[in-house]
């Protein structure tokens, strides 16, 4: 697996490249409104440039690159190089939310994949008339080296520039004819040149670029690269550097293997060299998973998100209050929920607004049958609401990661929810008291990224107790902790949540003297 992303940095950062972002939007906002006045742009372009020395310095290479755009673009604007159109306005704007929400995702556990930025990056490049690839927020670590037992054969110096040539002569030829006629044939003569090439390679940074090249070749049997502009500008860049190396030329190649790997990662072709390429560079680990259609999320929706999210969690204490047999407020509950229902219709998503009304059908039909159950019965169904509320809490928190695997999560929940709303047995759902792998996956992660937001805030606190300021984030991460276990009515760690809380409000008092054993207990 890729190495994970190290949040520490960027958590020392993260406040003021906020800062920087959201006045930069607020700027934009402001052209929006009087496209006339153009004079907040350049205050814009000040801390865009400071939000891309930050990231610079983290390490982030897509969002630099893609936040070099941003200043890029607004520098034209400014200079009235490009016209301030409301769709260019409207395309910046997504473009800042969206590197906002990529950062916090990352600080959530969210991994490092640029390219899911290229879709918010693109109408950018477009507008300034230049193009784009998605290669160009591609960044696979390219230091690995082929596989040490890949046969090599030793040329003398004049052979060597000889072989070459020939080897050369045929990858043209053969490259030619390919894009002359898209025989398969012609695609297996240059991938037997490549492939030759990197048998005489005795260095090797030099034998893995050819290995991986040969890859390549094989990937342009993929109908969708073979007609990709990009690939075959790669193929001519390829033959670029056969007579750099017959000519004796030595250069850095790492930009070259960056573009070749890309075309390896995405292409739906399977050989043994292609695996053998994804498995050394761990390529799997740079590429989005297939997405299920959420797209870019637009500034309104963003707003229509943190609604939902807003009102989850006053439906989450409403339900708790049932699960505490105050059964009044059963019908409290079913109202928020119809209420929530209409609002989520406004998200693009509609398996997530289907899901809520799933939802809300089975906590009717509980309300409904409430006096008929038995205790056994009433804890399944509240189980089962419990857990739908925390995977639609998780699926809105990581909306803009809606993928395939997403999609099955909810469309598992929504099984049992309907049976629960059809009337049926509650037995018949065969799950007893025990969660669903999927949905106790994302209570479980969910757990885990607010245990890692507490102890970030409690860290930096411990670090300087004068400064309150970082408890404030901790109350709800800690409130999301406690429901969770207590919903899995796992009884200890809901008490030791509950203990937690108590220390940081001790903590936040007026005159309290940092204590250093209780620092040591919290941790």
């Amino acid at each position: 697996m890729a190495e994970e992303f190290d949040i520490g940095p960027l958590t020392w950062v993260k406040d003021e490249i906020d800062q920087a972002l959201t006045t930069a939007l607020d700027n934009i906002k402001s052209v929006a409104a009087n496209p006339g006045d153009l004079s907040v742009l350049r205050l814009s372009q000040t801390h865009l440039y400071q939000v891309s020395g930050a990231l610079d310095m983290v390490g982030l290479e897509g969002c630099k690159r893609f936040c070099a755009e941003l200043e890029k673009v607004t520098s034209k604007l400014d200079k009235q190089q490009i016209s301030p159109t409301p769709e260019l306005l409207a395309d910046i704007e997504t473009a800042l939310i969206t590197l906002k929400n990529y950062l916090q995702d990352l600080l959530n556990g969210i991994p490092d994949i640029p390219i899911r930025l290229f879709p918010a990056l693109k109408p950018l490049i477009v507008a300034q008339g230049e193009i784009i690839d998605e290669s160009d927020l591609f960044f696979p670590d390219t230091s690995h080296l082929a596989p040490k037992d890949l046969y090599t054969k030793s040329l003398g110096d004049i052979d060597y520039v000889s072989f070459i040539l020939e080897q050369r002569i045929n990858y043209q030829k053969s490259l030619l004819a390919w894009l002359q006629k898209k025989q398969a044939s012609d695609l297996a003569n240059m991938r037997l040149a490549i492939e030759n090439v990197s048998q005489v390679q005795e260095k090797s940074g030099q034998k893995t670029l050819w290995w991986v090249a040969s890859a390549f070749t094989e990937s342009l049997n993929d109908e969708k690269i073979s007609q990709h502009v990009g690939a075959k500008r790669l193929c001519r860049r390829i033959d670029q550097e056969l007579r750099s190396i017959s000519e004796g030329q030595t250069k850095p190649f790492s930009l070259l293997l960056k573009d070749i790997l890309y075309y390896v990662a995405v292409t739906d072709i399977t050989s043994s060299t292609i695996e053998k390429v994804r498995a050394v560079f761990e390529l799997d680990d740079l590429i989005p998973k297939k997405y299920a259609g959420v797209g870019i999320i637009t500034a309104e929706q963003e707003q229509f998100v943190r609604d939902l999210i807003a009102d989850l969690g006053g439906l989450k204490f409403t339900w708790q209050a049932v699960t505490e047999a105050e059964v009044s407020d059963l019908g409290n509950f079913c109202e928020k929920i119809a209420t929530l229902v209409e609002t989520s219709k406004s998200l693009a998503n509609g398996w997530i607004t289907d899901y809520f009304s799933d939802i809300a059908k089975a906590a009717t039909a509980i309300s409904v049958h409430h006096n008929n159950q038995n205790a056994q019965q009433q804890q399944v169904a509240q189980v089962e609401i419990a857990s739908a509320l925390n995977l639609a809490e998780f699926t809105l928190n990581h909306y803009q990661q809606f993928n395939d695997e997403s999609k099955h999560q909810l469309e598992n929940s929504s099984k049992r929810l309907q049976t629960l709303a059809s009337g049926a047995e509650l037995d018949d759902l065969a799950i007893s008291t025990k969660l669903e792998s999927e949905t106790l996956t994302a209570i479980v992660t969910q757990i885990k990224e607010s245990l890692k937001v507490v102890e970030e805030a409690l860290d930096l606190f411990f670090r300087n107790a004068i400064d309150q300021t970082p408890l404030a984030k901790v109350d709800k991460p800690l409130q999301q902790i406690m429901a969770a276990f207590d919903m899995l009515n796992m009884t200890t760690p809901t008490a030791i949540a509950r203990a937690e809380l108590a220390l940081v409000i001790h903590f936040s008092e007026s005159g309290y003297i940092a204590n250093q054993a209780q620092f040591e207990l919290l941790a």
